[in-house]
């Protein structure tokens, strides 16, 4: 999985995006829940104008992506507001990677 992700990364970088695209599906084949071959699939979806299968991948690669710097926010925040840790709205599945308050 790894060297078929590595090599569609080449492909990209060479501007073969066809290429791409068919290692990152044969990355999918050995993997399913590869974040970030779907991901990448889905710029190249875009590319190719296929825009269902793009909009298909970019929902499944958000849905696991994680956003670092807002959490990052979001917990400086609430450190310096702890009265609003109760009312924050969480996502349901899961907005709290540590299970604590901030």
């Amino acid at each position: 999985r790894q060297v078929w992700s590595q090599l569609a990364s080449v492909y990209l970088l060479q501007r073969r995006d066809t290429d791409a695209k068919l290692a990152y599906q044969h990355v999918l084949q050995i993997d399913p829940d590869d974040t970030e071959a779907h991901f990448k699939l889905s710029g190249l979806y875009w590319r190719f104008g296929l825009t269902d299968l793009a909009k298909f991948e970019q929902n499944h690669a958000q849905a696991r992506h994680s956003d670092t710097v807002g959490e990052t926010l979001r917990r400086n925040y609430l450190k310096a507001n702890p009265e609003l840790y109760s009312t924050w709205p969480w996502r349901p599945f899961g907005d709290n990677p540590i299970g604590s308050q901030p």
